[in-house]
């Protein structure tokens, strides 16, 4: 990563909403994992997720 702020191609953030993007996807699939949600209701609940954060 230091090679990429290092670089003038590349402007940081690469995606402002980088942090809750992995949150939202990290919490959804760690109940999938668990056995505690259904692949397709994990789909729609990361593709709703992001709806919100990117409208």
């Amino acid at each position: 990563m230091a090679a990429f702020s290092e670089s003038k191609i590349y402007a940081e953030p690469f995606n402002p909403k980088w942090n809750e993007m992995m949150k939202l996807i990290n919490d959804k699939l760690s109940v999938y994992f668990n056995n505690k949600a259904s692949l397709d209701d994990t789909v729609t609940q990361i593709q709703s997720g992001m709806e919100k954060l990117y409208p």
